[in-house]
């Protein structure tokens, strides 16, 4: 960044103007000569304090010398030179710093300033006046920008008498204004009558300038007024001094003398937590830059190996040099890339080292130009120079985000942050291939910041060998230095020549001729290498007599490659001991990082590594023999080695086993306590092999660096090394923080935690090595692909919800859940229910909105039937519209009453706004509504209603509701809160083109404006209280503007964002009127579009109707990444707000519902996950590969689902997946896709390897809709993938080598249905059943067709097909109607009679060991020929044939498994998928804790040792698991049994019995009770009371036509009824409600609905009720035993109470009296009425968290509380946080085991604690 450059001066250096320079002058007066007394040595500090800060932090540059002590004269006569010098200009900024004596003069009370010659016996003729000492740079100069610093006595006086000299000097002089703030600034260390002291105002100003205080990072500038504030209240100036300062002769602000060193580009906006990272990260790698200058490209552009100042043998290579200029060159910025490459030794470091130093604005005139071309680049052509070499991906990205100005981490991150660059980040890399993932940082860094379809202003110049250059774009400009273009031989004799006579050498004084033969004979073999021309030399030079040049045996033994002359070099400098410098040079050939330390290190490797003993004096010898070959260099403030070539590093590996050396080395290091091992250790191990055991140690992964440790994982092998690679992933962000201080047990038990979600048991266990844990996870059954913003449950549909963002977040208003209403949060999931809708309300679509001008509100509108009362009678008279705004947790409902343009109000249809926008009001509430008109006898118009406060319906009289039927007065009531508005304005449609198109009422307007578009592409600006237009843009539209956006706060001014029919998104501003860019243009309509504020830039988000969603950086109009694939059409909708710190995107659609993404890297973030169906399935080795109709591919290389992996695999549904060997032979699965798709998946590396669209670019309307498809593989081990068309034809594609080769093709007149594969009579064939039941087969090894079967006596719909894998021919078919057959192929007949299987389609059919299989809708699989029958839980969508079985997928995506036995088929699940815990309980069964979770309409029962299921269970009905309880259940001989019980979100009460000594049903029994079983029901266990320690189970419920709680014993019966005194329609919902068994008595603690502050007691003994004053909710109530009696523990969300049972006794009521009410009121500012008592607390203390959760511990003596992600063990008595931890997913159910257990459940699982 230059901090040097205001605005101003950018913009008058991008005009063309003169770029303003900062000239600094300083001078101090030491010595006065006729006054020694006065010397003031110090006075020298004060100068060196203030050229620090100006010449280095500030940037200024020397005006002119001034030298020690000057004399008058010599001050006088250079200030004067320098100000009236030809190049200074008003642009300039000048500063002035002089420190001296000053005095006043006796008489005149002039002030003076002694100078080195002066004499105060002779002011007038010796010293200085001040005003004179400004005059000679203000007076009759160009100077227009001057600061003065007097650091003298009584400088007060003196700036005073200088500012009115200098308004005098420029009384009659024009002021110069264009360039910016001009001025005069005079800064005086002391008052007129004070004395300074030394050192004080310098150390002062220098404090205030460096200060972060005075300012931040976000201005440009330091302003002075800011500094001089700062002197003021600076403690450390002395009190008798007091510096001040004056402005005169300023044109407007004061100029901007001071630079802000601190100032971060765009930073406006951050958070000061971003903003430091943003700094920590730049100030680190502009330390890595500048070492990478010195260490690596200054050498390389000298031509040397180690850094020198003496030396530049850089030669030739004039063209490559020209066409890196040319591609530099500004005016060629869409070019975006420029490729480097050659072969090792090509000179490519050296040509890329040498653009580096001339592009570095403070090197560049240190290189000589002798030799060089005329074209050369021009410092400032890049902008950061990066050394690759050892550097991961993520060091990458930290590179260039600290280049960007930002600290981004992810791809996304940091092109959005280039996006709001005005001019291309100029960036050079060399060494790309030395990268430690090469490939990785190309295919997802570099290569995507380089790709045109993102327009990212970003330009790359790379050097790398051929192999890693080849992954770029192949028509990027590539300068091959092994091309005859490039190719240099000229250079490499030239170079050759330089080396042959240096200092020293034996040629140096041969015969030219001698040296020109030598040199052209090694440049000739050394051909277009550089290196091998340079070591050849290097050996030639030391040689004792030159050789023979013209001796062909000479010239044919010189060497060719780099490792020939590195052999040759060392054996004829060392002889017999070349081979001991090879094993010395061997442990720097496998060096990682910068180079290997020597102490400890070195040795010791070339002693492992060669068998050898070698010590500290080997290496002292080596540096003398062969330290040629060596480069030292720094890492982390020690001494590192490397070999300076990496094609020597090459040789030096040849014909070693790499594998082997790196394990060996390995070893080694693990013995080794040295900074070295802890960095790069875990690369080592990865490059050997041995990195699994290694990362099963908590030890050494907490001891490591985390960057290389995460970048050393894809190098992983085995299954468990890849689980503790994937913990250690989950838990990057507590590695990076903890930043491998060592093995503490918090960081411990954090990596224990995510090593047991990940069932890395081995490294789980290592975790529990050294002192105990603060907390221990046990296990966990964790589903990483679920979690907190899965949105169960939500509705789906653009039509039945939509999101309502906000400042503080966004959440979704769901409006067609049955039970109403309901609010979920976005960044949670977590719900919060409003009042229950009219279950048959339609909304008009296009009116269901948001509304921005009240917080967390929507808008929607029906119609309704109006009720009229006429002489007691209740008619219906006409239609009316109905406006619904729900705001938070209320809805408010308006009564629209028709306007005068409703003609015909009795239709029974009224005409459907197309458009509503609600405006606010001033007191922020509703105000007034406008209702657009597109279509229709209203089409053009708007009208505006004032939303009133008067009711529509009042309250009926006693004598109207006795007169009218209960449904009317019922019906009369429902519409009791609806409130009237009027039309107070149409707005009829104007001529052709002036009619409104939309309207909207965004934040950001003045209160009663309404923003409007009109059909000729204009926005208005609308007053409605003026009824007229304030303001008016031309957004440049071809056409009508069909959305409208505000952007808020833009230094542009007012600004609008619009969408229009022409497919265009333009911005406006309404401050100018006119048009500012153009965002967008498409090929789709633009469906629905978003802006929002991300920092310093403002993106725009953009949905289209064909399917995609564009993100835009709104002060440029370029893309943020390619566009997203969300739904398609219209409908879609998309909304953007901040979470936490996250700046997100939704996009709601009615395919997959709401979807949340990164509003800047577009990484998904959540989103309904929809059922889905597993319809194809395949098992590669050990991988289960399912495919699903939500297009998810989801692979299982284990049962567990933590191993799992989900790929986006296909916009539609998977209709096959197949096994193929990939390119290579690796592992691959093949999935076909409704969407005309055809992808290969790498299995071992979870990646696409190929694509090919089964429809290349299909014309209009001829798009081909796929029926089926199959995967299969010929004889000779060639695989095919077949696609069947529903218009009859079948294609077939052929692999060889796991890629496309070939393609085949049949149709058949029918529409193919089902497609199978298998061989029949020794032919690989393929069989397709079409809708007529015809059964056609072709031979995919001959291309021809096998079998043509006729039409059938009766056609029959094809829905299966199966072949028997025997080869005998056999057929089996499935049919809509349920029947099957099979048939005998190819003579294509049927066998057998036919079979009527299924009620309902056949929906797969397989051949097992034991012969058919089929299954059907009716959830029922049959096996044929044993003859026998299993009921699923679901209907069977695919079966897939094993070796000891079938795999089933269901309509719920679950995989079943039929493993046959002896016996016949076993089924069971096949894999442990993990669902979302909403309901939790723990218990003893048979002497053992088992935990039970209940989720999306399923049970899972685990062992609570190891988290092992043993038992899946179903519910009855499938609305989900709310409650779970386990306790022991009387049996009928004595005894008892435990009996798991569940109430779903219908109130269904059923139960299971978990005994083992019978088997579990897997499906519920219900339980009738004399409980309502209804919603809202709870079931609570307390203890039972009697002395064996069970717990009882009560069953809550409310008995709404009795208003009464009614609360029962499971096992016996009501326990007691406890009246309300209350309507039914004012009853109370039971959650929250808590229960506790105190004194013997159970207790139900409930909110009571009339008060929000009151919480009723309902004693179940008693039957009594107490009422009691408690703020807030209470998440749980527990009983306390304690030596003073019973008391009740009430964890609040805000405290926590302990309550004495014996106190509270006192306050119960009557029997069989409803809970009292206490009613206060005010009148005229007084309380009347009566409160509640107060709690009857013996303790109590604030919780940390606002807990949702809680649960007691055995003991009681501490307690847990959940909040979202945080979990907290406090004490009961004391509050004390006594274990405190974060959950990697919020808590959704919370509970605890018999001792001391801590069960937690989540949306991604369960988690057990210790």
């Amino acid at each position: 960044m230059d901090a040097a450059r205001d605005p101003a001066e950018a913009r008058a250096s991008a005009g063309g103007a003169r770029t303003a320079r900062r000239f600094l002058i300083t001078a101090a007066v030491t010595e006065v000569r006729a006054h020694p007394e006065a010397e003031r040595p110090e006075l020298a500090d004060d100068v060196r304090r203030i050229e620090e800060l100006f010449l280095g932090e500030l940037g200024y540059r020397r005006g002119t010398d001034l030298g020690g002590n000057p004399t008058r004269a010599r001050l006088v006569d250079a200030l004067r030179t320098f100000a009236v010098a030809p190049d200074r200009g008003p642009e300039d900024y000048v500063v002035l710093y002089l420190a001296a004596h000053g005095v006043t003069a006796e008489h005149s009370g002039r002030h003076y300033l002694l100078l080195h010659d002066s004499d105060a016996r002779d002011l007038r003729g010796t010293a200085l006046p001040t005003e004179d000492l400004v005059a000679q740079l203000w007076e009759d100069t160009a100077v227009e920008r001057l600061l003065v610093l007097i650091d003298a006595c009584y400088a007060e006086e003196g700036a005073d008498r200088a500012l009115r000299g200098a308004l005098e000097a420029r009384r009659f002089r024009e002021p110069v204004t264009e360039h910016g703030n001009t001025g005069l600034v005079l800064v005086s260390s002391s008052r007129r009558k004070e004395e300074t002291y030394t050192g004080a105002l310098s150390a002062a100003f220098d404090r205030a300038v460096r200060r972060q205080a005075v300012v931040g990072h976000v201005p440009a500038h330091i302003s002075l007024e800011h500094v001089m504030a700062a002197i003021h209240s600076d403690c450390e100036v002395p009190r008798a001094q007091r510096p001040v300062w004056s402005l005169a002769h300023a044109t407007g602000d004061i100029p901007a003398f001071l630079p802000n060193p601190r100032h971060l580009p765009g930073s406006a906006g951050l958070k000061l937590e971003e903003i430091d990272r943003i700094v920590a990260l730049g100030a680190s790698e502009r330390q890595a830059r500048e070492r990478d200058l010195q260490g690596f490209f200054l050498p390389r552009a000298r031509g040397t190996d180690v850094p020198s100042e003496d030396v530049w043998d850089f030669t030739g290579r004039h063209v490559a040099l020209g066409d890196v200029t040319t591609w530099l060159d500004p005016r060629r910025a869409d070019e975006r890339l420029c490729v480097v490459t050659g072969d090792p030794g090509s000179g490519k470091s050296s040509l890329l080292g040498m653009v580096a130093v001339l592009t570095d604005p403070e090197r560049s005139a240190a290189v000589p130009r002798d030799g060089l071309p005329l074209l050369l680049p021009s410092p400032g052509d890049v902008d950061v120079r990066i050394n690759a070499s050892h550097l991961s991906t993520r060091q990458l990205l930290d590179a260039l985000s600290a280049a960007a100005d930002c600290a981004a981490d992810s791809l996304g991150a940091l092109t959005a942050q280039l996006q709001t660059r005005s001019k291309p980040l100029v960036v050079l890399v060399d060494s790309l291939d030395e990268a430690l993932a090469p490939h990785e940082a190309v295919d997802e860094l570099l290569a995507p910041l380089t790709d045109s379809r993102r327009r990212v202003p970003f330009r790359l110049l790379v050097g790398a060998r051929p192999h890693v250059a080849a992954r770029f774009l192949a028509e990027a400009p590539r300068i091959d230095l092994d091309s005859e273009r490039y190719g240099d031989p000229a250079a490499v004799r030239a170079y050759t020549r330089k080396l042959l006579c240096t200092p020293g050498s034996t040629l140096r004084a041969a015969e030219r001729a001698l040296v020109d033969a030598i040199a052209e004979a090694v440049a000739d073999a050394a051909g277009r290498s550089f290196l091998v021309a340079r070591i050849t030399a290097r050996t030639l030079a030391r040689e004792p007599r030159p050789p023979d040049p013209y001796d062909q045996r000479w010239r044919d033994e010189l060497p060719r490659l780099p490792g020939e002359a590195m052999e040759r070099d060392l054996v004829q400098r060392l002889g017999r001991l070349a081979g001991r410098a090879r094993e010395l040079l061997l442990p720097l050939a496998y060096a990682q990082g910068v180079g290997l330390p020597w102490a400890g290190v070195w040795p010791r490797l070339a002693s492992a590594l060669s068998g050898g003993d070698y010590g500290d004096e080997d290496i002292v010898w080596l540096s003398k023999a062969a330290g040629s070959y060596v480069v030292e260099s720094a890492e982390a403030g020690g001494s590192v080695y490397r070999v300076y070539h990496r094609a020597l590093i090459e040789y030096l590996r040849e014909g070693r086993d790499a594998e082997a050396v790196q394990r060996t080395v390995t070893e080694v290091l693990r013995e080794i306590e040295h900074p070295y091992a802890r960095r790069y250790l875990a690369l080592h191990a990865g490059e050997g092999g041995v990195l699994d055991p290694l990362i099963q140690d908590a030890g050494f992964v907490l001891r490591a660096e985390p960057g290389r440790l995460l970048a050393s994982l894809p190098r992983l092998r085995t299954r468990e090394g890849r689980r503790a690679g994937q913990a250690i992933r989950d838990a990057e962000r507590e590695l990076r923080e903890h930043e491998g201080r060592g093995p503490d047990p918090q960081a411990r038990a954090r990596l224990r935690l995510a090593a047991v979600c990940r069932k890395a048991e081995a490294l789980a266990v290592s975790c529990d090595e050294g002192e105990p844990l603060p907390w221990r996870a046990r296990w966990a059954a964790w589903n990483p692909h679920e979690g907190r913003r899965r949105y169960d449950g939500m509705s789906i549909g653009t039509g039945r919800g939509l999101v309502v963002p906000s400042e503080h977040g966004g959440r979704f208003l769901d409006l067609a859940r049955p039970t109403g209403s309901a609010w979920i949060h976005l960044d949670d999931g977590g719900t919060q229910g409003m009042s229950a809708n009219r279950a048959s309300a339609q909304w008009y679509l296009r009116t269901l909105d948001s509304v921005p001008q009240v917080p967390y509100a929507a808008v929607a509108m029906n119609d309704v039937q109006h009720l009229v009362l006429e002489k007691d009678r209740l008619e219906r008279k006409q239609y009316a519209r109905l406006l619904h705004i729900w705001q938070d947790t209320r809805r408010a409902t308006w009564l629209l009453q028709p306007s005068r343009v409703d003609t015909d109000p009795e239709l029974r249809l009224l005409e459907v706004p197309d458009r509503s926008a609600v405006l606010a009001g001033p007191d922020g509430e509703p105000w007034k509504a406008a209702l657009l008109f597109r279509t229709g006898r209203l089409a053009g118009h708007l009208l505006l209603y004032r939303l009133d406060s008067t009711l529509g319906y009042p309250a009926l009289t006693r004598r109207q509701r006795k007169e009218l039927w209960k449904w009317q007065v019922e019906e009369w009531q429902e519409r009791a809160d609806w409130r009237t508005a009027d039309c107070e304005l149409v707005l009829p449609p104007g001529e052709k083109g002036s009619c409104v198109s939309t309207c909207a009422a965004p934040r950001g307007l003045p209160t009663g404006s309404l923003l409007l578009g009109y059909e000729d592409g204009r926005v208005v600006e609308f007053s409605v209280q003026a009824g007229k237009a304030v303001a008016e843009a031309v957004t440049g539209h071809q056409g009508q503007v069909t959305d409208i956006v505000t952007v808020h706060g833009h230094p542009l001014g007012s600004l609008v964002v619009t969408a229009g029919l022409d497919r265009t998104v333009r911005l406006s501003s309404l401050t100018t009127g006119a048009p500012v860019r153009t965002l967008l243009t498409g090929t789709s309509v633009i469906a629905s579009l978003a802006v929002h504020r991300v920092g310093r830039q403002w993106i725009v988000a953009m949905a289209t109707a064909d399917g995609q969603l564009h993100r835009v950086d709104l002060d440029s109009g370029r893309p943020i990444g390619l566009p997203l694939r969300v739904d398609r059409g219209r409908t879609v909708r998309v909304a953007t707000f901040d979470m936490g710190s996250t700046a997100c995107v939704s996009v709601q659609g009615d395919i997959r519902g709401l979807q949340l993404y990164d509003l800047v890297s577009g990484d998904r973030l959540g989103g309904q996950v929809l059922d889905h169906a597993a319809t194809a399935l395949c098992r590669i080795g050990d991988t289960v590969c399912v495919g699903g109709t939500d297009g998810v591919l989801r692979l299982w290389p284990t049962s567990h689902v933590a191993d799992s992996e989900h790929l986006t695999a296909h916009e539609g549904q998977v209709l096959a997946v197949g096994e193929i060997r990939g390119p290579g032979g690796v592992p691959a699965v093949v999935s076909v896709g409704a969407d005309h798709d055809i992808r290969c998946w790498d299995l071992a590396r979870p990646h696409e390897l190929w694509r090919r669209r089964h429809v290349v670019d299909p014309g209009l309307w001829e798009d081909p809709l796929i029926s089926c498809a199959v995967v299969g593989r010929t004889a000779d081990g060639r695989a095919y993938v077949a696609t069947g068309e529903y218009g009859g034809r079948v294609k077939i594609l052929v692999l060889d080598g796991g890629v496309p080769c070939a393609e085949q093709e049949f149709t058949v007149p029918d529409t193919v249905l089902a497609l199978t594969v298998g061989r029949v009579r020794g032919r690989d064939v393929l069989a397709a059943g079409t809708s007529t039941g015809r059964v056609v087969c072709w031979d995919v090894g001959a291309g021809c067709m096998y079998g043509y079967g006729p039409l059938p006596g009766t056609a029959a719909w094809t829905t299966a097909l199966a072949l028997a894998p025997d080869g005998s021919g056999r057929l089996a078919v499935g049919c809509l109607d349920g029947t099957v057959r099979e048939w005998s192929l190819p003579a294509c007949r049927p066998v057998g009679s036919v079979r009527t299987a299924h009620r309902g389609a056949v929906r797969a059919l397989a051949y097992g060991r034991k012969g058919l299989v089929s299954c059907g809708g009716d959830a029922r699989l049959i096996g044929y020929d044993e003859g026998w029958e299993h009921r699923m839980p679901d209907p069977v969508a695919s079966l897939h044939r094993l070796d000891d079985g079938l795999l089933c997928g269901d309509d719920r995506g679950r995989i079943w498994w039929l493993r046959e036995r002896p016996e016949g088929y076993q089924v069971v699940e096949a894999l442990d998928a993990v669902r979302p815990v909403t309901a939790l309980a723990a218990a003893p069964v048979d002497g053992e804790l088992v935990v039970v979770t209940g989720g999306d309409g399923s049970l899972q029962v685990r062992e609570a040792s190891h988290g092992t299921q043993v038992q899946s269970l179903r519910p009855l009905d499938e609305s989900g698991v709310e409650q779970l309880a386990v306790v022991p259940w009387a049996t009928p001989g004595g005894g008892s049994r435990p009996r798991l019980f569940a109430r779903g979100g219908q109130g269904l009460l059923q139960y299971w019995d978990l005994a083992k000594g019978g088997p579990v049903p897997s499906v519920g029994e219900q339980l009738a009770h004399v409980v309502p079983q209804e919603r809202g029901g709870v079931l609570a266990t307390v203890p039972s009371g009697r002395s064996d320690g069970d717990e009882t189970l009560l069953s809550l419920g409310m008995d709404k036509t009795q208003g009464r709680l009614v609360v029962g014993e499971v096992a016996r019966g009501t326990l007691a009824a406890g009246a309300w005194g209350i309507e039914e329609r004012d009853m109370p919902d039971l959650d929250p409600v808590r229960v506790a068994r105190c004194a013997g008595r159970v207790l139900v603690f409930v909110p009571l609905p009339f008060d929000e502050d009151m919480l009723g007691v309902f004693d179940t003994r008693g039957h009594r009720w107490a009422v009691l004053r408690m703020r807030g909710w209470q998440a749980g109530v527990f009983a306390l035993p304690g030596p003073d009696g019973d008391a009740l523990l009430l964890i609040g969300d805000d405290r926590t109470r302990i309550v004495s049972w014996e106190a509270l006794r006192t306050r119960f009521g009557p029997v069989g009296e409803p809970p009292k009410r206490y009613r206060r009121f005010a009148v005229r500012g007084r309380s009347y009425g009566r409160t509640a008592p107060e709690v009857p607390v013996v303790h109590e203390h604030e919780t940390s968290l606002s807990p949702e959760f809680c649960a007691l511990l055995p003991g009681g003596e501490s307690y847990a509380v959940a909040d979202g992600a945080c979990l907290a063990v406090l004490g009961t008595r004391s509050g004390e946080i006594l274990r405190r931890l974060v959950l990697p997913s919020p808590c959704t159910a919370l509970t605890t085991g018999p001792r001391g257990e801590l069960v937690v459940g989540t949306g991604n699982g369960t988690v057990l604690f210790d």
